[in-house]
């Protein structure tokens, strides 16, 4: 992750089912959805088009990934 990202916090906003960073004022963020109790299915990751090639959505998959095995979660990525 490159160091710029380090600092910027990692939201689970549950309301709306997905993982946030907010970056420079533009929203990056992956929807997931809980598959059974401990058991999340990633589905879609997405940054703002000003962030394109920063390294915003590897630093929010990254992030994203170490809260997941914190807390306990079984990952199932998912690809439509």
């Amino acid at each position: 992750m490159k160091p710029a990202f380090e600092n910027i916090p990692l939201v689970r906003n549950e309301s709306a089912n997905q993982f946030e960073m907010k970056i420079d004022n533009q929203l990056a963020f992956i929807n997931y959805e809980v598959q059974h109790d401990n058991t999340i299915s990633l589905m879609h990751t997405e940054v703002a088009p000003a962030l394109a090639g920063t390294g915003a959505a590897a630093a929010l998959v990254e992030k994203t990934l170490i809260y997941l095995e914190k807390e306990g979660w079984l990952m199932q990525p998912y690809c439509p």
